[in-house]
């Protein structure tokens, strides 16, 4: 009996140790980048990075209570209520290691920055809002206004590992690619 609970024990400590280590290579990434236009309610953008290295993308409409709660509450909004309202397209791949220890790299980065939102100063009409949630912290901010943000070379590199192409720069203002 003894031996059964020694071989128990001796299997639960590797079970334990095997996860640690695993999961301390993965990291601890859940990120995500709610990407909206400031002057519209359609064609958003979500997306998604995983503990287990899967990227994901949605498209659709954006859920109104998020505006609301930026502009004029300045609530953190949950992990899990960062969503559309309405998915019309979405994707999803697996990140290679090399991709994954990238946004790993670029999380750290931030992981020192204070939480911002640049909305609550003063709403803004043109241009591209961003809501980033990393390691438990709320950034919000116009890509049109905050080109030199430090938040994104981070957001860049989610774009570009984006399963679904976001927008492009079109001469100094911001367009959506079309839902189709």
């Amino acid at each position: 009996m003894k031996k059964i609970l020694m071989i128990i024990i001796a299997l639960g400590i590797s079970a334990i140790t095997f996860y640690s280590c695993t999961r301390s290579q993965v990291g601890n990434v859940p990120c995500k980048c709610y990407v909206f236009q400031n002057s519209s309610f359609d064609n958003c953008y979500l997306i998604e990075v995983k503990e287990n290295q899967i990227i994901k993308t949605e498209v659709g409409f954006e859920d109104y209570t998020l505006r609301s709660s930026l502009l004029y509450k300045n609530k953190k909004i949950p992990y899990d209520k960062l969503r559309l309202r309405k998915v019309i397209k979405s994707k999803s791949y697996k990140l290679g290691k090399r991709s994954f220890a990238e946004i790993q790299k670029k999380i750290r980065e931030i992981s020192d920055m204070k939480e911002q939102n640049e909305y609550v100063q003063g709403g803004y009409h043109d241009g591209w809002g961003f809501i980033l949630l990393v390691n438990g912290k709320q950034y919000a901010f116009c890509y049109g206004h905050r080109d030199k943000n430090s938040l994104m070379p981070l957001v860049d590199l989610l774009k570009k590992k984006s399963p679904i192409k976001l927008f492009e720069r079109k001469d100094e203002y911001m367009d959506g690619i079309p839902i189709k």
